[in-house]
């Protein structure tokens, strides 16, 4: 008796990072074509970020843009006409929700730091010449040897990092953000760019960032 009266509603949830106060906003929509290309595109996402935190996938916290556009549609028994219907816009880079997706839901939207550089006439000139010509200091025997190998397998994950980051489009800046996010570490640019691993980062730090990549690249 009900049947045919009953349609389906999407309850789409969603919040506003830039619109002042705390909350969520909600649209609702029984429009078939805007519920079939909402959902299919957030499956998409969700099999990009798949990750063994995140068996599921993940769209939480990941900036996206709904938008209400014109689309063609030809319903049984009715000539091609044009409707306008709600969809998620597609213009968001692959490596930028691979990159967000490897960021903690509560840093995805704080903006990436500037980095300034420092200005030439911000040590007088005495002073740097002073630096220049003191001798540096030989570095303690423990940073010279390879300790228990470590040395080697630090050499070893980043080969293995670089190869990753080609394969799935993460570039150094992406690369540095997580670093700085994820593990509060400072890695310059520069750093990340070359063939030899960044100092400051640690075995275990590396082994994560290649497993995410991993991760990344299984869902590509």
């Amino acid at each position: 008796e009900y049947g045919a009266r009953c349609r389906r509603v999407m309850n789409l949830m969603f919040m506003l990072p830039d619109v002042p106060g705390l909350g969520v906003w909600q649209i609702d929509t029984s429009s078939f074509y805007s519920i079939r290309e909402i959902n299919s595109t957030l499956e998409i996402i969700k099999n990009l970020t798949k990750r063994p935190d995140y068996p599921e996938g993940r769209i939480a916290f990941i900036p996206l843009t709904l938008s209400l556009g014109p689309y063609d549609v030809s319903p049984p028994g009715i000539s091609k006409k044009t409707v306008h219907i709600m969809h998620i816009r597609t213009d968001v880079k692959l490596a930028d929700i691979i990159r967000h997706a490897m960021l903690p839901p509560g840093r995805v939207l704080v903006p990436e730091p500037e980095l300034e550089e420092a200005p030439d006439d911000l040590f007088p000139k005495e002073v740097l010449e002073l630096h220049e010509a003191q001798p540096a200091e030989k570095p303690p025997p423990a940073q010279e040897e390879d300790i228990f190998g470590l040395n080697a397998e630090r050499e070893e994950e980043w080969t293995a990092i670089r190869k990753l980051m080609g394969e799935v489009h993460v570039n150094e800046k992406t690369a540095r953000s997580y670093f700085a996010n994820v593990c509060d570490i400072s890695v310059t640019i520069e750093e990340l760019a070359k063939e030899t691993v960044p100092p400051a980062l640690t075995v275990h730090m590396l082994k994560e960032f290649r497993q995410r990549l991993e991760q990344s690249r299984m869902n590509l």
